[in-house]
């Protein structure tokens, strides 16, 4: 299953329905009618029935609960994420009854034992209860949602019932643990991490030998030259043991502590604290990071051959038609950290930016424009600059972590500084929205141009991403006449034609429609900087009666909580001005690839702080709790180039 992603070819992670599975016997295809699970059930059951006179060691990874989340033969008119990933949970019930059934029919469940666990958390759009309080899924994050999973252990006759226990245990136990249910013992010269835990599994002790578990990530591996390697020599983690836990860098220093009993969310950072338990527990955290080697260990890699992967299938969010107080996708699940960026060239070959994204983890991430350079009438040239960036294993890893979402700007609308004169608008909005997966049934489809509305999130929570577009219906700009004025490294300047046009009156109205939408955050996201407007480039500043008219229709619409984000310079900045007392910022964020210090340090009268001329993405970190936020240009090893707090009651409309 999953086939493709391993070597590099496009992948076919149709696992559920008309699954396309390999296996020794038929090798990759796919089995049309089918239902995945049934046929992973089934070969384990026929496997079961061929060695039940035997000692027999069966290791299923369950696809059901990984996305995308679909219907089941049990289900097939689930319609909500939610009610699917219901729909899934109980088909997991059904597929292990069967298992367990089957042992029973042959006779060998006395001798059997069953360990039903995870290697992570619930997917981050998916949020349930647990002990009474609300839990959002954790998954890829070392949060205790990411990492903390089920551990049950069933044997009729071998393992005590009803026992539960705190005793710490991780997956690095598992192999010891299986040797020595087995009757067998580990080889002396062979160095295993983990420890058995056998004699708590049957009863024999009342805790686990270990004095703390760990957990990592380093994502996806890299190949060089000796095989596969972690991403990081030293991949974060975190360790635990029963009542603390630390946050531990890829630099090996210790980050955060959090008392699990006091603050199982993990929101407040003890490392400071001067109480004595406290700085016990670091100092204990500390020798076992001391202890650990440099270099992670490298994963046993045995090269497959390229195969011709048939087919792509991705989950998509559940599209609702276009019109007043409705945005164009809804998505269920909350969401607090939004990253975006722009100006990226695969051609530059530097694409080091996508691990500094994905240290943050985003849970949504934002093309803002220039997302590749097309620049050509040539749509089959333009499908291949595409491609490139398609290539690229951290676009990959991002695209399967995240939800992307993605406007353009002129180089990858197809020419420079262009509009709607551009005579191949129409194709290259196609080829654009079969690159980012729109639905065929998608609104953006049924209109012209790529601009789009996402609102994430329950009442209170609710986030609202308006994505415009810059670039299919603007008028051609006039050029600045004369000699340029000290500073100015563009050549626009504003002009007084009230004819011309950024969005165009059909986006105008769609817009004005969508800042109706309820949302407790709303962001909108312009390929061209809003509020700046002194370099002489391409802005809002270029058309002014453009940039009133929104202005007046985030005061006509109360827009609170509204702020702008915006790429195209090739660095990044925070622009803010104050408009009848209401603070409207612009968080520019652009140069994934390249940048440029001449640029950044032209004049921006509405400039907060510093620009940054790094490569950069942008980060927008929410905090529900404390109705904040925090805006962070950030560098590739996602370390922050500058932050500013902003507390949502700063950000009304008067």
């Amino acid at each position: 299953m999953w086939t493709g992603y391993e070597t590099g070819n496009p992948p076919s992670d149709n696992r559920y329905q008309d699954p396309y599975i390999n296996t020794p016997d038929e090798g990759s295809r796919t089995y049309a009618g089918k239902f995945g699970p049934d046929m992973y059930t089934d070969r384990l059951i026929t496997f079961m029935r061929a060695h039940k006179d035997e000692p027999m060691c069966l290791y299923y990874p369950m696809p059901l609960l990984h996305a995308p989340f679909v219907t089941t033969p049990d289900r097939p008119n689930a319609e909500t994420r939610t009610d699917r990933f219901k729909a899934m949970l109980l088909y997991v019930d059904k597929a292990v009854g069967q298992l367990v059934g089957e042992l029973d029919e042959l006779g060998i469940r006395k001798r059997t034992i069953i360990i039903f666990t995870s290697d992570n958390g619930t997917d981050k759009k998916i949020t349930g209860t647990r002990n009474g309080r609300t839990v959002i899924g954790g998954k890829g994050s070392h949060s205790e949602a990411g990492v903390n999973a089920p551990f049950i252990v069933n044997g009729p006759g071998l393992v005590p019932a009803g026992v539960e226990t705190d005793a710490l245990t991780d997956l690095s136990n598992m192999l010891p643990t299986f040797v020595e249910l087995g009757g067998g013992q580990v080889p002396e010269d062979l160095i295993v991490d983990g420890t058995s835990i056998a004699p708590l599994i049957l009863g024999k002790e009342n805790d686990s030998p270990r004095e703390w578990i760990m957990a990592l990530s380093s994502r996806s591996g890299k190949l060089d030259d000796k095989g596969v390697r972690g991403r990081k020599d030293f991949a974060p983690r975190v360790l635990r043991d029963k009542r603390y836990k630390v946050w531990v860098s890829e630099s090996k220093q210790i980050e955060r502590l959090h008392d699990l009993q006091e603050d199982p969310r993990e929101e407040t950072n003890l490392l400071k604290s001067d109480r004595a338990a406290h700085k016990a527990a670091v100092r204990k955290f500390q020798a076992v990071v001391d202890s650990l080697p440099n270099n992670d260990a490298r994963p046993f890699y045995e090269p497959r051959a390229e195969n011709p992967w048939d087919r792509t299938v991705t989950g998509k969010p559940k599209a609702k038609p276009e019109g007043k107080n409705e945005a164009d996708f809804n998505y269920e699940t909350a969401i607090s950290k939004i990253a975006f960026g722009s100006c990226f060239n695969p051609r530059a070959r530097k694409f080091a930016i996508f691990d500094g994204i994905l240290v943050h983890d985003p849970d949504v991430f934002v093309f803002v424009g220039d997302n590749i350079y097309g620049d050509t009438h040539d749509m089959e040239l333009l499908k291949r600059k595409w491609s490139k960036l398609e290539a690229i294993e951290g676009f990959r890893t991002l695209r399967a972590s995240s939800t992307l979402l993605a406007t353009w700007d002129d180089h990858d609308f197809g020419i420079n500084d262009g509009g709607r004169s551009y005579t191949k608008r129409k194709e290259s909005a196609e080829i654009f929205l079969d690159f980012f997966k729109d639905a065929q049934d998608s609104p953006r489809r049924q209109r012209e141009g790529v601009y789009g509305s996402y609102v994430f999130g329950p009442t209170g929570q609710r986030c609202q991403i308006l994505l415009l577009d810059t670039r299919y219906f603007r008028d051609e700009l006039p050029r600045a006449k004369g000699k340029p004025k000290k500073g100015c490294v563009g050549w626009y300047a504003p002009t007084d034609d009230r004819t011309k046009t950024l969005l165009g009156e059909a986006q105008w109205r769609w817009l004005e429609q969508q800042l109706q939408v309820p949302a407790d955050i709303r962001i909108i996201a312009s390929s061209i900087q809003v509020l700046a407007q002194e370099k002489g480039m391409e802005n809002w500043g270029n058309v002014p009666h453009e940039q009133a008219r929104l202005i007046q229709l985030l005061k006509k619409h109360k827009a609170h909580h509204t702020f702008a984000i915006s790429g195209d310079v090739h660095f990044s900045e925070l622009s803010r001005k104050e408009i009848d007392g209401y603070p409207l910022y612009d968080f520019t964020s652009s140069g994934m690839s390249h940048t440029s210090r001449r640029w950044a340090e032209a004049p921006n009268s509405y400039r907060v702080g510093q620009a940054s001329w790094d490569l950069n993405a942008g980060l927008i970190e929410i905090d529900w709790a404390s109705a904040s936020l925090q805006l962070s240009a950030i560098n590739s090893k996602g370390e922050k180039l500058f932050s500013h707090q902003l507390k949502l009651a700063e950000l009304k409309v008067p």
